[in-house]
């Protein structure tokens, strides 16, 4: 039976409900971890402070969910088409100053031929300082 996107947070495990949950293991994860879908759909809906249950991106939500699990790996961002996006320059120049003071940021969500999911902003800020990112990758 397929979950109905906008009452999934809700009937996911409770710990992916939890922000301080996805905020451990968003600091907490190491390359090579894997996650369930599941977990990547909160992410990504925290992330937008979303908690309301009002995710309505259905394209978002099912580009997430074509892929049962993600990987997070560090990815050069030559892989990755930046191109493609028409990106805000004052969120990238806040990215950017955020990732500059604490060298943390999110890691991005792409599928597996690498074209970004959600973080396309992240993703540009950090191709301003570096030459890999981490994204969780759907496998």
């Amino acid at each position: 039976m397929r979950h109905i996107k906008t009452y999934k947070v809700f009937e996911a495990n409770e710990r992916l409900k939890s922000r301080a949950y996805l905020e451990q293991c968003w600091h907490g994860a190491e390359v090579g971890d894997v996650v369930p879908e599941e977990y990547i759909y909160n992410y990504v809906q925290y992330l937008h402070d979303d908690y309301e249950g009002a995710f309505v991106d259905g394209d978002l939500g099912d580009r997430i969910e074509e892929f049962g699990k993600y990987k997070l790996v560090d990815l050069s961002l030559s892989e990755i088409d930046l191109d493609e996006f028409n990106i805000d320059d004052v969120s990238v120049s806040d990215y950017r100053s955020i990732i500059e003071d604490t060298g943390d940021y999110p890691p991005i969500v792409v599928d597996d031929e690498y074209r970004i999911i959600d973080g396309a902003h992240r993703a540009v800020a950090v191709s301003e300082l570096r030459d890999k990112i981490r994204a969780w990758v759907g496998i």
